[in-house]
């Protein structure tokens, strides 16, 4: 009996090369540094949408995302 079987969850080339430190939070969205560009933050709710969920300041690139116990990023 299989376990899992993987599949497509997002449209391809959503993410950057640069993808680092997905992190989920309580209501199942996955965040993950460098989203569309270098730069940004992008959510990916359950179902599967992404977008841009915020534009780090001043050239800043991100490089892990983790939430706290009250669930704050």
């Amino acid at each position: 009996m299989e376990l899992y079987q993987a599949q497509t969850f997002t449209a391809p080339f959503l993410f950057t090369g640069g993808i680092e430190g997905p992190a989920c939070d309580r209501a199942g969205n996955i965040y993950a540094v460098n989203y569309s560009t270098q730069g940004t933050i992008g959510i990916v709710s359950p179902e599967g949408q992404g977008r841009v969920f915020i534009e780090l300041p001043g050239g800043s690139v991100g490089n892990e995302i983790r939430f706290g116990s009250r669930g704050e990023m």
